[in-house]
């Protein structure tokens, strides 16, 4: 019955993209996503179209972003109630390599996503789906302190606060443990304006940003790269002299 059901979905997204102009083609199976997670996937001209399924089971408020991680690849992604009505569709006309959407879920029970290109290539994407009731106030983080925690789906993410240097440049740190075959994703953004400054795959084992002197106020978000793992790491802010290092 679950089968069926999906592919129902499936189906009935081949019809909306007819409907503005997209040619249909065979779709995969629709791949879970919870809230609080990040999924990474790849469109190719064997799978052009990726297809998710978010169940809700209360009434809410999500963020929806899609991420391109491949050079020159548009992601573009429509959503579907329960009910088959269009929550939400954006085309991505001008081709933009981050797309993101808030959407009032006001219906329980399974909603379908279903991602394809805008432009010509295909590629990797990340997609993230976020409670914006759930999201927590960043934890302030003084200079030259480490944190060592881990994320999964009941943490994920976790959200640090800190403040630039007027005088000097500062380090921040993410790694994950030794051992370690992969990490999690990491979101570098400015506090004030929301704009996303920097962003490091779970295929890196860590990453290392030199952010310059100034007033500025910034936010480092951790999440798990895979919903069925738990993510370690090891978070650091210090300068870049010997003043307040890392340990």
């Amino acid at each position: 019955m679950q089968r069926t059901k999906a592919t129902l979905f499936v189906m009935l997204f081949s019809f909306l993209f007819v409907g503005i102009g997209v040619t249909p083609v065979t779709a995969q199976m629709p791949r879970t996503i919870s809230l609080g997670s990040d999924v990474q996937g790849e469109l190719t001209p064997q799978q052009p179209i990726a297809n998710f399924m978010l169940r809700i089971d209360t009434p809410q408020t999500v963020s929806i972003q899609l991420r391109s991680l491949t050079s020159g690849f548009a992601p573009t992604f429509v959503m579907l109630a329960p009910s088959n009505t269009v929550v939400h569709r954006d085309l991505n006309p001008i081709e933009a390599n981050i797309i993101e959407a808030t959407v009032s879920l006001t219906e329980t029970g399974e909603y379908p996503i279903q991602i394809q290109r805008a432009g010509s290539l295909h590629g990797r994407y990340l997609i993230t789906a976020q409670a914006v009731a759930d999201a927590a106030v960043p934890t302030p983080l003084s200079m030259g302190e480490l944190v060592i925690a881990s994320v999964n789906t009941q943490t994920s993410p976790l959200s640090y606060s800190f403040a630039a240097s007027p005088n000097e440049a500062i380090i921040l740190n993410v790694q994950a443990p030794s051992g370690s075959l992969y990490g999690p994703t990491v979101t570098l953004k400015d506090a004030v304006t929301d704009e996303t400054l920097a962003f490091g795959s779970a295929r890196l084992l860590g990453v290392s940003y030199r952010l310059p002197p100034g007033n500025e106020h910034y936010e480092v978000v951790i999440s798990i790269s895979d919903e069925a793992r738990q993510d370690a790491f090891m978070l650091c802010v210090g300068t870049e002299s010997s003043a307040v290092p890392c340990p």
